[in-house]
């Protein structure tokens, strides 16, 4: 029945590891049947590796975002405000990311 179904829902995470931790924390009390991870997982600075092994190892269905459209990008192509998070973010992740959030649905 659709209204005994639990959904737990991550959207925007940009790269918080720290909130993932704590979210995934207090999702043992609930018991989602289905976790999603919907757009902006790792554009941002707090901890986008952990927030990506975290995303990894949920292996929820996921969507991109625009924001991760950015990481897909060489530096030509973006804002010369966003080109320095951008070039640490590629530093910090695997270099598979690109190519992983290339192939999420938007």
């Amino acid at each position: 029945m659709l209204n005994d179904l639990c959904v737990a829902v991550f959207t925007d995470v940009h790269g918080n590891g720290f909130a993932i931790d704590a979210v995934l924390s207090d999702l043992g009390r609930w018991s989602p049947d289905i976790v999603v991870n919907l757009r902006d997982q790792l554009w941002g600075q707090a901890d986008p590796m952990r927030a990506y092994d975290l995303l990894a190892e949920m292996n929820a269905p996921s969507v991109r975002g625009n924001n991760d459209e950015r990481l897909m990008m060489q530096d030509a192509q973006l804002d010369t405000t966003v080109r320095p998070l951008r070039s640490w973010l590629v530093e910090q992740l695997p270099c598979g990311v690109p190519a992983y959030l290339a192939a999420l649905p938007t």
